[in-house]
């Protein structure tokens, strides 16, 4: 699937994602953007382009990838608490506690990578401990 801002609609349709609704709170630039942003994000961390695949039903998928940590990027971003159904309250000048919008999983901090955009891309928190 190529990865565009029409496919990411389409990933976060209402009938194929629980975040539809946050996601559609953000403008289009924002969305648009973010797609781009975490593109490069994961391609620098991964050192190969992202791939375009059509191929359903595969476990690892670098377009949802990027999809998920465009989101997850949203939802930490300055521009906005989409968390309290307001996705433009700092550019209105309103106060916005972007941390506590992000930390959807209740980790206490902010991380750099989505959690969902790493199950797609196959990294499902096994780590090695070598003393």
């Amino acid at each position: 699937m190529k990865i565009d801002i029409d496919n990411a609609n389409a990933y976060f349709a209402l009938d194929n994602h629980a975040m539809a609704e946050t996601w559609n709170k953000y403008g289009l630039a924002h969305r648009k953007g973010a797609i781009v942003h975490a593109r490069r994000m994961l391609e620098q961390e991964l050192r190969r382009p992202m791939r375009e695949t059509d191929a359903d039903g595969d476990r690892r998928r670098d377009d949802f990838a990027v999809f998920e940590q465009a989101l997850w990027l949203l939802m930490g971003s300055p521009y906005g608490n989409a968390a309290d159904g307001d996705a433009v309250a700092i550019l209105e000048g309103r106060t916005v506690d972007a941390a506590a919008a992000a930390d959807t999983y209740g980790t206490g901090r902010r991380e750099r990578w989505s959690r969902e955009a790493l199950r797609w891309l196959g990294w499902n928190g096994a780590y090695t401990v070598r003393a």
